[in-house]
């Protein structure tokens, strides 16, 4: 590329960027998206208790001690209270002030229904009650009895990594954001082509610059827009993550938020020419949908595979595809995030990804240069396909 062909498409993606960002709706969506991701992390924090759940017990049933102890060796945060009589503990638990009242050590009150985890506590610590009592009676200590049990050692033959949950959080907020950006901007990219052709603009533009010039700066000044919305959604969700204490790996997530845009440029330079040559073929709005579908499809597919396979994110299809264009771009951040991609993989999927991207751009380039002068009914994919218009 010349230095007067650069500067050409400098131009034209500094008009394309200007264009999104200082529009309202790029702020307001920008802003409203913020909002709701920070919501996302912030809001059971906010909205959650202290995380205990109220327990009563009435008539002295001698349980509640056995029930604490029990509560917490499964990690779970109860409030015991002592209530005098049946009639009480009912109008707390219908008023919403108590999750359970143990009337007898066989029957328990609740609003609706009984959560299995405090089920699991009250039905093990009624076990333990009832086999102290049975060993007392044959004067049998219960505490030596407990202490003669030996202890359950676990060997594990796949031990989870450390902070394995987190990294898969993390990568499942990065396959969502590029899935909407993808999509998002990749839209953006065949409705300004469309409005061009509908305004008669791209006539008076090609009649000075070359199509690809003018091709090549819609594509990076779109992008650059993208990349800004998806960079500033990134640092907000790392600051509110850390800040919030959900995420703590902080080497690890602001990896995998520069891996994600990397894969966002690579998926945006593969899908926006094919967007824009899709508008090429139309000249009216409400033919976009219609021409862009295949790619929306196909951002589609790798993101429904992703969220299928999160239970076993480095097995099956998901890591066949992870580094197959053009659904490397979504399936490869979570392979990342999970550790499940070597340096390797990664670079054999980055080679392809280019690859299959300087293809589809000669393909796309050339649907485009051949139809976007063409107006009124639709242009066939064969007709644009062919030199020369």
């Amino acid at each position: 590329m010349t230095p007067a062909a650069a500067k050409i498409v400098a131009l034209v993606a500094r008009r394309e960027f200007d264009a999104r960002v200082r529009t309202r709706s790029f702020v307001i969506g920008l802003l409203v998206t913020m909002l709701l991701l920070a919501g996302i992390l912030v809001g059971p924090m906010l909205l959650g208790d202290d995380g205990e759940q109220p327990v009563a017990f009435v008539g002295g049933t001698g349980l509640a001690g056995q029930v604490r102890a029990t509560a917490g060796q499964a990690g779970l945060e109860l409030t015991t209270v002592e209530l005098p009589d049946e009639a009480a503990a009912r109008d707390q638990v219908r008023a919403g002030e108590l999750d359970a009242a143990v009337v007898a050590t066989s029957r328990v009150i609740v609003e609706s229904s009984l959560e299995p985890a405090l089920r699991a506590v009250l039905e093990t610590s009624v076990r333990q009650q009832t086999l102290s009592a049975a060993l007392a009676e044959q004067g049998v200590d219960p505490a030596s009895v407990a202490a003669a049990g030996a202890p359950l050692r676990v060997e594990a033959l796949d031990p989870p990594q450390p902070g394995a949950d987190e990294r898969l959080g993390i990568a499942v907020v990065v396959v969502i954001l590029l899935y909407f950006q993808l999509i998002t901007f990749g839209i953006a990219v065949a409705m300004g082509v469309v409005e061009e052709k509908t305004s008669r603009v791209v006539e008076v533009l090609l009649s000075t610059i070359r199509p690809w010039q003018l091709l090549l700066g819609k594509v990076l000044g779109i992008g650059a827009a993208g990349l800004l919305n998806l960079v500033v959604l990134g640092a907000v969700g790392l600051t509110v993550g850390t800040a919030t204490g959900m995420i703590t790996l902080t080497g690890t997530a602001v990896s995998v938020f520069a891996a994600s845009l990397g894969w966002f440029l690579l998926g945006f330079l593969f899908f926006a020419v094919l967007y824009a040559a899709a508008g090429s073929l139309v000249s009216r709005q409400e033919e976009i949908n219609a021409v862009t579908t295949p790619m929306t499809v196909l951002i589609l597919i790798p993101f429904v595979i992703a969220f299928n396979s999160l239970q076993d994110p480095g097995g099956g299809l998901a890591a066949t595809l992870a580094w197959v264009p053009p659904f490397s771009p979504i399936l490869m951040p979570i392979q990342q995030a999970t550790g499940n991609s070597g340096i390797a993989l990664t670079v054999l999927a980055v080679v392809l990804m280019l690859a299959a991207t300087a293809m589809f751009t000669w393909i796309g380039g050339r649907i485009y240069a051949n139809a976007v002068l063409r107006t009124g009914s639709r242009v066939k994919l064969g007709e644009a396909l062919r030199a020369g218009t």
